[in-house]
């Protein structure tokens, strides 16, 4: 946590190493990717009154397994960080409709003049990871019958008949 009296408008610089286990933890239990290393999180805050924007980025080395091939990958992520927090209480307000700008809606806010960064790296780390992680954009996968990685070997398995059309299978169209 950083105490917002100890920003000023010329910024402050903050960078931390994000131990495995905090990370761990803090993806939870149910998370499919593992830290293999220390994360970093760098981060540049200024202050303008009481608004604090946050600009920097999170470097996290992450295992988990290809979601078609189940190939265990490493892959490293560089998760961007720009994020203006406000007073609890004082976010701006949207328009006379009460609709809220682009601009408005990644806002944040912090209490008793300390902002949270577990909270910005949580957030933004679950956000970001995709929900189906892959070795490769063309991965080929695993063939549903044999089961065999289709990006090591092809099979000769034959084409699956959908068994909703099982019905018609040999009738002859005049």
């Amino acid at each position: 946590k950083i105490r917002v009296e100890t920003i000023d408008s010329t910024g402050s610089k903050f960078a931390q190493p994000l131990a495995t286990s905090w990370l761990v933890e803090t993806m939870g239990p149910n998370c499919i990717f593992t830290p293999i290393a220390d994360g970093s999180l760098a981060v540049n805050l200024t202050r303008v009154e009481d608004v604090v924007q946050a600009q920097g980025e999170i470097k996290l080395s992450l295992r988990t397994d290809c979601s078609r091939c189940l190939e265990r990958l490493v892959q490293d992520f560089k998760f961007p960080i720009a994020l203006p927090f406000f007073p609890d209480g004082e976010l701006p307000a949207g328009d006379e409709d009460g609709q809220l700008g682009a601009d408005q809606m990644n806002c944040l806010t912090y209490v008793d003049s300390e902002i949270d960064l577990g909270e910005i790296v949580h957030d933004e780390v679950v956000l970001e990871l995709p929900t189906k992680p892959l070795c490769r954009t063309s991965c080929a996968g695993l063939c549903p019958q044999c089961g065999v990685n289709l990006n090591l070997q092809p099979c000769d398995c034959p084409e699956p008949v959908d068994p909703r059309w099982a019905g018609v299978k040999g009738r002859k169209v005049n």
